[in-house]
């Protein structure tokens, strides 16, 4: 006698099958992920900066960031998030649709350090800076989450590091 299985069996496998095969090749489902801020327009996109990395210790220097989204120069930030937790935030020097420069100051790179860029739009005014903010004391260092925020719009993330530099030195020899 053959071993019969029941037709709920059945179909539980099937629906099993199913669902591992769409588990397997992955999608959005229907499901839109794009994101819009609350008036309407794109939230900002940074596909590049340039420069990726720097020499600890070195002068200020320029951050362009590629991308598209950015808004104008009054609402426009850059933020560097340290690994740990902080941040800092910094007013570019020229904003265009799809290019913002910035100049990164030298103690912002001063110690090997990875950092998380990202681009934050505010639709309402920016915070005032002259106000001070409770400060963050990390317990261990991990890769930041960058909670939204009411009233802007912020990017998603590209790393920036700020690496020690390597010297090697070589002996002259002179031939006598």
């Amino acid at each position: 006698m053959k071993p019969r299985i029941s037709k709920m069996w059945l179909g539980t496998i099937v629906l099993g099958g199913v669902l591992l095969a769409l588990a397997l090749i992955g999608g959005t489902w229907g499901t839109s992920y794009a994101a819009h801020s609350n008036d309407g327009s794109a939230t900002p996109l940074i596909t590049s900066i340039v420069p990726t990395q720097t020499p600890t210790e070195g002068p200020n220097f320029s951050l362009i960031i590629n991308g598209s989204g950015f808004g104008i120069m009054v609402n426009t930030r850059v933020r560097f998030y340290q690994w740990g937790g902080e941040f800092f935030e910094l007013s570019p020097l020229t904003v265009s649709a799809d290019r913002i420069t910035v100049d990164v100051p030298a103690n912002l790179t001063a110690v090997p350090n990875m950092f998380d860029v990202v681009v934050v739009i505010y639709t309402s005014s920016p915070p005032d800076p002259t106000i001070p903010t409770m400060p963050t004391i990390p317990i261990i260092p991990t890769k930041p989450i960058i909670p939204t925020e009411p009233g802007a719009d912020i990017s998603n993330q590209v790393t920036f590091t700020a690496y020690e530099p390597i010297y090697f030195y070589l002996p002259v020899i002179k031939k006598q």
